[in-house]
């Protein structure tokens, strides 16, 4: 795929002098930290060291530091567990991020940052002093000629200026910032998919939604509403605690069985949570179909489901018959080792989670190629 991409984190964030240095994914969200290295051996990547950590309630609130030092010593723990590596690819959290789609005069490619920064609080909420952004130049629409596609992510200068501290207290030095859907595209999408994929990654406590066309994200969006969700209502419902809750989602699930749900209990327990969710995939599907501007009529053309909460059993099928629509889970190694070739030690199953943590890792690794 042939793209360019461009970025005005260096402004803000130094980068060491020699870039080749190999970097882990290092994935923070409100409620853990997960870690995984991706390393060459014999010519072909492997899963290293991977791991994580959960934080303490309150240490991250919807994107937000609350508790510097806690998150710090976290940190120094994965450093620890990565035996001391310095580098890695860091998740900015997707709730405080803008994702959007300019349209620009044909330029000079050095032209393009300043056209951005004049035009950034048209797009988004926050002055352009008060912002860092990346942004890609999208595969040119050959009918055409007379301005380019820019994909613009936008965050908050001031947050990613404490992610970038709290990291260098804990001796990490980030050597790319990365908005979350970006890396999950990266590692669940097939290189060279060409139909419109709607990305749903089910957390612990939100669920994230990105509509992916071409390898890039072209729109996103976040709910709070996770696994911690479908934990909670079980509990209430079955008078259980949590764990045992945990237990009975992971058990029963809301699959659909010889002509009747697997456990109907269960079933109608969960159906207003996921409910919620298919409302919110056909939400953010319409806008896209009906939103042709930018994608020269191509519909969404299926959904993928990735985070923890992509394992709840049934909801595959769900989503799928509600939908009428393609739906399936995540395979985060499709893009980096053929299981004919070798199974990575973390199995499919678990390794959904980590799917924006491995694509935070393969650009680790693309770096140094």
């Amino acid at each position: 795929m042939n793209y360019y991409r461009r970025t005005l984190l260096r402004r803000f964030f130094p980068l060491p002098r020699y870039l080749s240095l190999p970097a882990f994914g290092l994935d923070i969200s409100d409620h853990s930290v997960k870690f995984a290295e991706l390393v060459w051996r014999k010519g072909e990547l492997r899963l290293g060291t991977f791991g994580k950590e959960t934080l303490a309630p309150g240490v991250i609130e919807r994107g937000e530091i609350k508790h510097k030092e806690s998150l710090e010593a976290t940190l120094r723990s994965v450093r620890e567990r990565m035996r001391g590596q310095r580098y890695a690819i860091v998740s900015l959290p997707e709730e405080r991020a803008y994702v959007s789609i300019m349209q620009l005069p044909v330029m000079r490619a050095s032209e393009i940052p300043v056209a951005i920064e004049s035009q950034l609080e048209e797009y988004v909420p926050i002055a352009p002093d008060a912002a860092i952004f990346d942004y890609e130049k999208l595969p040119p629409d050959p009918f055409v000629d007379h301005h380019v596609d820019i994909a613009v992510s936008v965050f908050p200068l001031g947050l990613a200026e404490l992610y970038r501290d709290v990291l260098h207290g804990a001796g990490i030095v980030p050597l790319a910032f990365e908005i979350e859907t970006h890396a999950l595209a990266r590692a669940a999408l097939p290189f060279g998919e060409r139909r419109v994929a709607l990305l749903v990654d089910i957390g612990n406590a939100r669920t994230s939604f990105a509509v992916v066309k071409d390898g890039f994200v072209r729109f996103s969006a976040t709910v709070t509403l996770g696994g911690k969700d479908f934990d909670a209502i079980l509990s209430k419902s079955f008078g259980v605690d949590a764990a045992a809750a945990h237990a009975l989602k992971e058990r029963e699930g809301v699959a659909w069985v010889s002509g009747n749900y697997k456990n109907k209990e269960v079933f109608n327990a969960l159906l207003p949570i996921i409910s919620a969710i298919k409302d919110e995939v056909a939400r953010h599907m319409t806008y896209w179909n009906t939103q042709r501007k930018h994608h020269e009529g191509e519909n969404v053309g299926f959904v993928m489901l990735s985070g923890g909460g992509a394992n709840l059993f049934g909801l595959e099928e769900y989503l799928s018959y509600q939908l009428n629509l393609p739906v399936r889970t995540a395979n985060p190694w499709t893009n980096i080792v053929s299981f004919d070739r070798h199974v990575p030690e973390l199995h499919s199953s678990r390794a959904v989670a980590f799917t924006s943590t491995l694509g935070l890792a393969l650009r680790g690794v693309e770096r140094t190629l």
